[in-house]
């Protein structure tokens, strides 16, 4: 079953949350190729690439099929691919809406994506059970922060303003492969952990008001969590006065790393916070949507202490010293996802209804392989 809850009025949920910034200033839109056909790879000697038809090209998830797994990860330039550290080759983080790739985590600058609602780049940053083996600044960022991951994204909707208008943006978390559909990808809980999460989520939902959307999957619905952007977001700045003749710029020069236009820089570095703004977001009333504008440069951030991806756990927890997350994710990826939803605030998020601004999926193979190990008949 689905259903609307809230979170405290000082964090979003700390098992999903993410740090995202958004800039137009060092992103650009990805040049379609329309002699191919709609998400075919075109085969080379390094990696595979997604050609996109415009004429055909959707922003619905349904359309993206699962892909081999890519020699090299795109790194922040369109053009780039990079050997991952191989402290990270457990992981795997695929862009499934806009092209397809395998992205490399810790990157200096954003990683460019686009879908038919959004166009951006993003930064994943992850931390490692040993951070010597970072470069200095995402080893000074880790040290200086207690934070297991961080997700950062830069960019502009590309909706016009009537599609925005009354529209609540929900970000969050979902589970389930690419392939699994509802209602496939039910989470296999436990009565004993179904109780437990359905006792915290309803509590959160009381103390706050209905901000928490989420469900265990059914027969629409994937396995999902999901706030309002505009409240979720631990920082969140928009910066008007640049269109999108700034989104084609080219990233390489050293001067587009500078904040211009009021647009802060993506990198290790934190994204700036406003501690009045936050707590005003934070006590907004999630029934009255955002107002978000095409145009417009959003920069917003969400990181997280709690949920160690590196080792697929929830660490921190008072009384606990740590929770083997597949337990409740079982063998499935965790899907970062942003997300429109037609219908009201309260209404199920089906598959069919929500136009993604973005699909990032996170595999860890090690935990995959040891659920599949542990639950050998």
């Amino acid at each position: 079953s689905s259903y609307s809850s809230s979170s405290s009025s000082s964090s979003f949920p700390r098992t999903i949350a993410m740090e995202f910034r958004i800039s137009s200033s060092r992103f650009t839109r990805a040049e379609p190729d329309s002699t191919a056909p709609r998400c075919s790879f075109a085969t080379t000697a390094t990696a595979p690439k997604l050609q996109v038809d415009p004429e055909t090209s959707t922003s619905s998830i349904e359309n993206s099929s699962a892909h081999p797994h890519p020699a090299k990860r795109y790194s922040s330039s369109e053009s780039e691919e990079k050997q991952q550290d191989p402290a990270f080759s457990h992981l795997r983080l695929v862009d499934l809406m806009a092209t397809g790739r395998e992205l490399e985590l810790n990157t200096m600058d954003g990683i460019p994506f686009e879908t038919d609602a959004f166009v951006g780049r993003v930064i994943f940053k992850l931390r490692p059970n040993d951070t010597s083996s970072l470069s200095t600044p995402y080893k000074q960022f880790f040290d200086a922060y207690q934070r297991k991951f961080e997700l950062q994204i830069q960019g502009q909707f590309k909706l016009s303003s009537e599609e925005l208008r009354g529209k609540t943006i929900w970000l969050g978390a979902e589970l389930g492969t690419q392939n699994c559909k509802p209602p496939a990808c039910k989470m296999q809980l436990g009565f004993l952990n179904r109780t437990m999460c359905s006792l915290v989520l309803r509590a959160i939902n009381l103390m706050r008001g209905p901000i928490l959307h989420y469900s265990f999957g059914d027969k629409t619905q994937r396995p999902h969590i999901t706030m309002p952007l505009y409240i979720a977001a631990d920082s969140f700045i928009e910066s008007r006065g640049n269109g999108q003749e700034n989104v084609k710029r080219k990233q390489n020069r050293e001067s587009d790393r500078k904040s211009e236009h009021g647009i802060p820089s993506m990198g290790p570095d934190m994204f700036p916070t406003d501690a009045e703004s936050l707590r005003a977001r934070r006590n907004a009333k999630p029934k009255n949507p955002y107002n978000f504008h095409p145009g417009v440069t959003y920069s917003f951030s969400l990181h997280n202490g709690n949920l160690d991806l590196f080792n697929w756990q929830a660490v921190g927890i008072p009384g606990i010293k740590s929770i083997d997350l597949t337990q409740f994710w079982r063998d499935m990826p965790l899907r970062i996802v942003a997300y429109l939803n037609d219908g009201s605030h309260n209404d199920p998020h089906s598959e069919g209804q929500k136009k993604y601004l973005f699909c990032f999926q996170l595999e860890n193979k090690n935990a995959a392989g040891r659920f599949r190990m542990n639950n050998r008949s």
